[in-house]
């Protein structure tokens, strides 16, 4: 899929808080294609409104980020993690036809 997302335009990039230890044996033990980037103080979290209340934990958001920098959509899933590979399946797709 991740191909498919970047034939289609894509860039995908990968934001939490864990440390660059966690990101490299999360990225090894799921062979991720893509960067995974530290947000030690939050502040990306924060900007993207990602944090929950009192900022006790984050949300699982996938944002598309168009050309001018703006959202253009989002999903929020916080316990259905393949909600968001759907959701980016159905992106691919669409890129891929409108190529």
């Amino acid at each position: 899929m991740h191909e498919d997302l970047r034939l289609g335009g894509a860039q995908v990039v990968g934001v939490s808080p864990q440390s660059a230890a966690s990101h490299r044996a999360f990225a090894t033990r799921y062979q991720l294609p893509f960067p995974l980037l530290v947000d030690q103080n939050k502040r990306v979290a924060r900007a993207y409104d990602a944090l929950l209340p009192f900022g006790i934990g984050l949300r699982r958001v996938t944002y598309l980020i168009n050309q001018q920098q703006i959202i253009a959509e989002a999903l929020e899933a916080n316990l259905n993690v393949g909600e968001h590979l759907d959701w980016l399946q159905a992106f691919a797709k669409k890129a891929k036809l409108s190529e």
